[in-house]
């Protein structure tokens, strides 16, 4: 029965597989002496130059099914499977010659001489093919149903429908990475499910399940909302961390043709983020020293020491000038009436993948940037080199 027809929902069901039905025996009988048929007429009418006739196999093989059924069941009991094999091909090839005698397949215009030695032949040729495999069971486009008949099975089994598709198992997704439990804000992880089941009876497609990412609101993004399971059953996404909230969660999700999460859907990720920023801002806590150097011929004109607080304020708390006298010696110009204290605003900010400290400088109105390591750069034609205290 047509899938389509049944109009199933998508779930595991319980199935019964019952070769000692009637039904199944007629069509396991069937499948015997039409196949059987199809390769002796097939000598036949390759040799007739006429593959037209190919339907004299129909009525041929109904002709014969109670035969060829007769001498495998009788052999059943005392014969292996090459013997009954055997044996049901040489009837096979006598019950088809008696059926081409009997005008069962009328279209037939070649006497019954040359009919007989062709099919003859046919029969030594396909008894040498499984003397060559040393076993009947290579013979498969009979032996399966020979062995149905002289061997029936009936069981039960659970199996699963998924958009459209059996599945030999009753299926679940699992987590298939092992994360660590925090990770430092920006960076890409790579969180992986694996399909497996909870039970089958044969080996069963992995490869071709769709898996949504999906990811909160400020959660971070992954490089594909939508991924395949490959021929293991596994998937994975890129999923990058977000950079200002503690903790980010993301979820995988497998589910059927009406909606309906298949078990262990919705799988959840959930990850500790450690605040980049509030790193280096911890590490930038303390003092730093702050030089300008923009004299005539680059001499240091000034150098401030900033104290910064780890709520991302500050405050300068000297500021030292040169005096004329060599070697030259700076004074603290500090709590002067003409240089007063002035307060920081400082910040952490990323760039070319780097974590850089700044400051807001009140008296100058202008951003001073370096990273944590000393750097320079120009500001007001001044060579400003930021120093950890």
């Amino acid at each position: 029965i047509p899938l389509s027809t049944l109009k199933l929902k998508d779930d595991c069901y319980n199935v019964k597989f019952n070769e000692t039905h009637i039904t199944a025996k007629e069509k396991n009988q069937l499948a015997i002496a039409t196949n059987l048929t199809g390769m002796f007429l097939g000598v036949v009418f390759g040799a007739i130059g006429d593959e037209s006739k190919n339907d004299c196999t129909a009525n041929i093989a109904l002709s014969i099914v109670s035969d060829i059924s007769t001498t495998i069941m009788g052999a059943a009991n005392n014969s292996s499977l090459d013997d009954i094999t055997l044996a049901a091909l040489t009837t096979a090839k006598n019950a088809i010659l008696a059926a081409y005698s009997s005008r069962a397949c009328r279209t037939f215009a070649v006497k019954r001489g040359p009919i007989a030695v062709l099919l003859a032949t046919k029969l030594i040729y396909l008894q040498t093919v499984i003397a060559a495999a040393g076993t009947a069971y290579s013979f498969v486009e009979v032996t399966p149903f020979i062995v149905s008949l002289i061997d029936p099975v009936e069981l039960t089994e659970i199996i699963q429908l998924h958009h459209n598709k059996l599945i030999e198992a009753c299926l679940k997704v699992e987590v298939d990475t092992t994360l660590k439990d925090s990770y430092m804000g920006g960076s890409v992880i790579y969180p992986s499910i694996v399909l497996s089941s909870q039970s089958q009876y044969a080996e069963w497609d992995k490869s071709g399940f769709g898996v949504n990412w999906e990811v909160p609101p400020g959660n971070g993004s992954v490089n594909l909302l939508k991924t395949n399971t490959s021929s293991d059953g596994k998937s994975t996404v890129g999923w990058t961390l977000p950079e200002n909230i503690s903790e980010a969660t993301l979820y995988a999700n497998l589910k059927d043709k009406e909606g309906d999460h298949i078990k262990g859907s919705p799988l959840k990720f959930n990850v500790k983020v450690d605040d980049s920023l509030s790193y280096y801002k911890n590490l930038s806590i303390g003092f730093w020293e702050t030089t300008f150097a923009n004299g005539p011929e680059g001499q240091v004109t000034t150098i401030d020491i900033n104290e910064l607080f780890a709520d991302g304020t500050g405050k300068r708390v000297s500021t030292k000038y040169p005096t004329n006298t060599p070697p030259m010696d700076f004074y603290d110009h500090r709590g002067k009436d003409d240089d007063p204290y002035y307060f920081l605003e400082w910040y952490i900010e990323k760039s070319n993948g780097m974590y850089i400290y700044g400051c807001y400088d009140l008296r100058h109105g202008a951003h001073l940037r370096g990273r944590i390591t000393p750097s320079l750069f120009i500001r007001h034609n001044a060579v400003v080199t930021h120093k950890k205290l």
